[in-house]
């Protein structure tokens, strides 16, 4: 029953030529959606980007939408000057929403099946008030484990704002719950999965991820913290499970466990994985690209997200995973929603993402803000900070087992960020952190303890700003950084990491840049920072840039070991 925009127009009344398609803002503007949904947005140029597609021309906002899954689609259209007001209706009592189920070996990825379609058609059938499913291999359509015990698990909540609680059965026992019940407990970490398997098996599982205790992680006096003690980042990104091919780059010409020994072998303690919300709501879904990895073969991208970021804890390499795409078939968006995806199907995303990885070092919540994408600003939908806010404290209060940091990025267009002094130079997406200043993001609980700010910053080969061709390059980028967020290593107690940075080493505008920044960024303290991609270790990830690696060295020369 929940309000639900299909499409919206901004512009000439009757020239579609003449209009903005704004469907994805709308769509998320919509708040309280648990009580059905609201939207309320003053038709005019600022609310949709101080763009007038239809000069001298009184626009009208025309938009399509429905209030009930499946029921009648209306429109509405409202002039210029005037407040559109939409309302949904609150959806019936009573609604069990199925995250996640596996069944298998649950310590084993590759021994264990996602079964939640199964689990959520049992949920269907019983309008989704109950659920009771026989835990054997007629019921799950498959084997995954010959000969050996297997177990089902189940995460759900009582509806959309319940907490997530987990259902653990053993083969040959039925897992049965309903809407309301509080004898499944909280979910609190993927931990117990072993607990319970050990207990109802006699066996003691060795070498689990979950064996090992959770680190306690921090963002205070400017530091990264691991379990009260300092913690030095020396990180690179890992990119391609974001995209339509689900699997990590470089796996065609190296193996996962090749390329983290090779990156632990030279300090790297951190990689930064971006998925999508599409992958994350769907991990049991098959690569679209298969790996050339005897380890990761078969397994579906979810299992190799969840082996990697445990091959690489093995290595005292620790993971942020950040949310690359919404739709990993298109590019990066500028807001942290689309057309197709709410911020409630993000928000969902990133609770079946961190049960299935609930150990990592941090969330980057939405990689690259930019375009439309404001700091400081009353449209909600717009408002990153806010939005940022919105998704911490969902994560904050759906995964409570989760004991990592939140990253959250700037944004680019110096315009949007409601801050006293602004900057002169065009920042990057996800780079300007200006309005941190008037705006801080403040957490629930000790949310606001794991706070980090993130920022980007790359060189000429990226895209040549304007300050590349000043005649006082490379020193006046100094300054383009310090405005951007050098600033804040003294303004704010959160940590700050470069959550992606790098140039190419073909030009000599491209190297002096590259020493430059690790100069700035080694003299401010800043020294945390993922490098942009796997190409330290060349093309094919196994063949180390030499050049690359001496001059992140200089940036941490000594990296944490956990």
């Amino acid at each position: 029953m929940v309000l639900k925009v299909i499409s919206a127009t901004y512009g000439h009344p009757e020239d579609a030529t003449k209009s903005l398609d704004v469907t994805a803002q709308l769509a998320g503007a919509i708040i309280d959606t648990n009580a059905g949904g609201k939207l309320r947005v003053d038709v005019n140029a600022k609310t949709f980007g101080n763009i007038d597609p239809a000069e001298g021309v009184v626009k009208v906002l025309k938009v399509t939408y429905s209030v009930a899954e499946g029921g009648a689609v209306e429109e509405v259209v409202t002039e210029e000057g005037a407040a559109l007001e939409l309302a949904g209706k609150a959806p019936p009592q009573g609604t069990l929403m199925i995250l996640e189920a596996k069944y298998g070996v649950l310590d084993d990825a590759e021994k264990c099946i996602d079964v939640t379609a199964l689990v959520r058609d049992a949920a269907a059938a019983e309008n989704n008030e109950k659920v009771a499913v026989k835990v054997d291999n007629n019921t799950m359509k498959r084997d995954p484990a010959p000969q050996k015990p297997k177990q089902l698990k189940i995460f759900y909540q009582d509806g959309p704002s319940g907490p997530v609680r987990e259902v653990l059965r053993n083969e040959g026992e039925t897992a049965s719950f309903a809407m309301g019940e509080t004898t499944a407990p909280v979910h609190a970490d993927k931990s117990s999965e072993v607990a319970a398997h050990e207990a109802a098996t006699g066996t003691t599982v060795s070498g689990s991820p979950s064996g090992a205790a959770a680190i306690a992680w921090k963002s205070t006096d400017g530091q990264l913290l691991a379990n009260g003690q300092t913690f030095r980042l020396k990180g690179v990104n890992w990119t391609g499970l974001e995209t339509e091919a689900r699997m990590l780059n470089g796996l065609d010409s190296t193996t996962g466990a090749a390329y983290l020994d090779l990156l632990a072998s030279y300090g790297f303690n951190g990689i930064k994985i971006p998925v999508s919300t599409t992958m994350a709501l769907d991990m049991d879904g098959a690569p679209r690209k298969a790996p050339d990895d005897a380890d990761l073969a078969g397994l579906s991208a979810g299992d190799v997200l969840a082996k990697v970021v445990e091959m690489a804890r093995q290595r005292g390499i620790h993971t942020v995973l950040e949310m690359g795409r919404i739709d990993e078939t298109q590019p990066t968006p500028d807001l942290w929603y689309d057309g197709r995806h709410s911020v409630e199907d993000v928000q969902t995303a990133w609770v079946c993402l961190l049960n299935k990885v609930p150990r990592v070092m941090g969330v980057n919540i939405k990689g690259s803000p930019h375009g439309c994408a404001c700091w400081g600003d009353s449209n909600p939908s717009q408002d990153w900070n806010k939005a940022a806010e919105q998704i911490a404290n969902f994560i904050i209060a759906n995964v409570p087992g989760y004991h990592g940091l939140f990253l959250v990025e700037g944004v680019q267009n110096v315009a949007n960020v409601d801050a006293d002094n602004k900057t002169i130079f065009p920042a990057w997406y996800g780079g300007n952190l200006q309005g941190v200043t008037k705006h801080p993001i403040r957490l629930q609980g000790d949310g606001s303890e794991r706070v980090v700010y993130a920022t980007r910053a790359f060189g000429p080969s990226a895209f040549n700003q304007e300050y590349f061709n000043r005649g006082d390059f490379p020193q006046c980028m100094w300054q383009v950084w310090s405005d951007h967020f050098g600033f804040l290593k003294t303004t704010q107690g959160s940590a700050v990491v470069v959550s992606e940075f790098g140039d190419s080493n073909e030009s000599a505008k491209g190297r002096i840049w590259s020493n430059c920044i690790v100069d700035y960024l080694t003299q401010t303290g800043l020294t945390n920072a993922f490098y942009s991609s796997g190409s330290v270790m060349g093309g094919d990830f196994k063949s180390p840039d030499t050049q690359r690696l001496e001059n992140l060295q200089r940036l941490q020369e000594n990296p944490t070991k956990l």
